[in-house]
């Protein structure tokens, strides 16, 4: 109840702001995963022809941040995929505004309905921002203002997991799992700790991917792994335990590293003949 009435009165404050054409509840609040130390994720859209005034923002987050001076971004502040918004702090909560630019986020749903995918691996730790996390977000946002209805024609358009985006993402991360493995094999034999341990957790970044996308479940992040895992049909045996133990502890050793790369290359085989058997 505390949050909702938050959301009600950061929801009235932003309303007026030109340019704003819906606001929604998103990230693991929208999921109903939050955790004590979550943050609100407000999700604040507009198009490119009639842009978010920002310097009406900035006014509107003094004016509720508990702290002067808070941190609010031009639009496109922090790059192309996250593009901007708010760190604030409001009576004790964390809250995060998030810019979204509805052209863009309309287009790429339809890019990624269509089988084209793109990663951003400087946009977000820790293993980067795939386009495809706009359609988990617009599945699971709330909207919260959303006159037009512009929220609802968003959803629609990712209501159905897409068999293209399905094929694009097997297909593109199972290749990127074998050419990282292949990659690794020389500095796990020369005892290259650092080089090793990178490698192998982007290698199972790529088959966690594969999985998502054999069970036909939108990835948002890192934070909600171990319960998608533990709801999906489609996995090799003890997957996630297998994981941990792996990056856990990868090795400091020419032999330990040899060993965990080998453990790798026995998941990458189990994903790849799941991907054989859903043929």
């Amino acid at each position: 109840m505390q949050h909702e009435l938050l959301l009600q009165r950061i929801m009235h404050q932003l309303e007026p702001v030109q340019g704003l054409k819906a606001i929604v509840l998103g990230g693991s609040y929208a999921s109903g995963s939050q955790r004590p130390d979550s943050d609100l994720d407000i999700g604040l859209y507009y198009y490119v022809s009639q842009p978010l005034d920002i310097a009406h923002l900035r006014a509107i987050a003094s004016t509720l941040n508990d702290a002067p001076d808070p941190v609010v971004t031009d639009l496109g502040g922090w790059g192309t995929w996250v593009n901007g918004g708010a760190w604030l702090t409001i009576e004790g909560q964390r809250v995060d505004f998030l810019y979204r630019n509805i052209d863009f986020v309309s287009s790429t749903l339809d890019e990624a309905n269509d089988g084209h995918i793109r990663s951003d691996y400087w946009q977000q730790p820790a293993y980067g921002f795939h386009s495809f996390m706009y359609c988990t977000e617009t599945a699971i946002c709330r909207p919260i203002y959303d006159p037009d209805h512009i929220i609802d024609q968003l959803k629609a358009k990712v209501a159905h997991y897409s068999p293209r985006l399905k094929q694009a993402i097997t297909k593109s991360f199972l290749w990127s799992a074998r050419f990282t493995l292949d990659n690794t094999s020389k500095a796990a034999a020369r005892g290259e700790v650092y080089l090793v341990t990178g490698g192998l957790a982007r290698a199972i970044h790529a088959l966690v991917q594969v999985l998502y996308a054999l069970n036909e479940t939108y990835y948002l992040s890192e934070k909600r792994l171990a319960t998608d895992l533990s709801a999906f049909a489609v996995q090799p045996e003890h997957f996630l335990e297998r994981i941990y133990q792996l990056l856990g502890a990868t090795g400091t050793t020419s032999e330990q590293l040899q060993v965990s790369l080998a453990r790798t290359e026995e998941l990458y085989s189990e994903v790849a003949a799941l991907i054989e058997a859903s043929s």
